[in-house]
């Protein structure tokens, strides 16, 4: 983030200042390093304001390198209890390489979310979340899961090939068996950024969005 610059309010916070006055972000420029096509609210609410805003994600998603483990899982679907999700980009991940006719190859298998984005990002899917956990984290998420698994029962958990939470680890505790194949990566995009950076310098981007730890 360069000198002068400061953090960018979420979307509550925009709206608290557009209650406060009309456009306030007017002449106003904003980067947000989040893709578009997950920062919608932010990017409608900023324009509602005023704001000028430059899209530059700062993480882009690629397939794993290695693809098989998650294939081979895809092949033994039907073998599995549950499928279990942190992010709404593993559930795309997922369900991209699973193909047409989701309903028909999900079968009996049951679907669990860390929280209710990523419960939404499933039934964008035609699909629904059987299990939302109950405090957005993946220890809730393990402990919803420990209720209704039984020792034994197999879990898929499609994950980015970094993660942070420990819920194969916490479901052990449960006895349940769990596969963990690396259903994308995350890395910095290719695009050239060049510009952005002469508009930093120059001070003219009054604001930087930061919505994650990774951005």
């Amino acid at each position: 983030m360069s000198d002068g610059a400061d953090a960018a309010p979420v979307p509550e916070e925009s709206a608290a200042l557009l209650r406060e006055g009309e456009r306030p972000l007017a002449d106003r420029t904003v980067l947000v390093t989040r893709a578009p096509e997950q920062s919608g609210e932010l990017l409608a609410l900023l324009a509602e304001a005023g704001a000028e805003t430059i899209a530059l994600p700062t993480i882009a998603f690629f397939p794993p390198v290695d693809p098989r483990p998650l294939e081979r899982a895809i092949v033994d679907l039907q073998t599995y209890s549950w499928i279990a999700f942190t992010s709404s980009n593993a559930v795309h991940a997922f369900f991209e390489r699973l193909g047409d006719d989701l309903p028909g190859k999900m079968g009996h298998v049951r679907l669990a979310a860390v929280g209710p984005k990523t419960a939404e990002a499933i039934s964008h899917w035609g699909l629904t979340a059987q299990l939302v956990a109950a405090k957005g984290n993946a220890a809730s998420l393990a402990d919803g899961l420990g209720r209704v698994c039984m020792p034994g029962d197999r879990l898929l958990y499609p994950r980015a090939e970094r993660v942070s939470d420990d819920l194969a680890g916490r479901l052990q505790v449960f006895k349940v068996v769990v596969h963990d194949p690396i259903a994308y990566r995350a890395a910095p995009p290719t695009g050239d950024s060049f510009q952005v950076a002469h508009k930093l310098k120059n001070g003219a981007i009054h604001w930087i969005t930061a919505l994650s730890g990774s951005a």
